[in-house]
């Protein structure tokens, strides 16, 4: 698996963002949803949709997903009990907006992980750490809000932790 988006070339125009989010949440961590609006040869407006990616999970839904697609070149995903979106791999070359080159390391079945090359670092750090100086003074003033931030940064390091392990588990512990 090479690509960190998928495509679903035909949404009715009556669905949303949220809907689809709430569906491909199970198989990884969605960076974003684009939509763009079509219409076909009856004047029928509908969606063409374009999910991309922060990583893929290592889970059985989106073994299913990835399986299907690597052997049939495409996965039917049936979102209520007779209703089924077509969805794909991305091969567009627009599939990255940030015009940044993105690497996606395969760390298994499904799960990846995003890296972006062609960063300055240490602009980046000096950047990040004047923006999270500016994050942290204005949580300081609501607990609610510090915590929920708290949380879900420790979540992002049990992730980054599994995600080392994995590496060394079966990278670096199998040379």
């Amino acid at each position: 698996m090479n690509y960190s988006s998928l495509f679903i070339p035909r949404v009715f125009s009556n669905i949303s963002k949220e809907f689809v989010a709430k569906h491909f949440s199970t198989i990884g961590h969605i960076e974003r949803i684009d939509f763009v609006n079509k219409t076909n040869e009856s004047n029928e407006s509908y969606n063409s949709v374009y999910i991309h990616f922060n990583c893929f999970y290592d889970n059985e839904d989106a073994y299913i997903v990835f399986d299907d697609i690597q052997k049939h070149g495409k996965h039917e995903y049936f979102y209520d009990d007779k209703w089924y979106w077509i969805v794909l791999p991305n091969t567009s070359k627009y599939s990255n907006t940030t015009g940044k080159p993105r690497q996606l390391i395969d760390l298994g079945k499904d799960n990846c992980i995003n890296t972006k090359n062609n960063i300055d670092q240490d602009q980046y750090d000096d950047e990040d750490e004047l923006m999270m100086q500016e994050i942290e003074e204005a949580m300081c003033n609501d607990d609610e809000i510090y915590t929920r931030y708290l949380s879900e940064m420790e979540q992002e390091i049990n992730m980054l932790r599994y995600q080392v392990q994995y590496l060394i588990h079966t990278k670096i512990g199998s040379v």
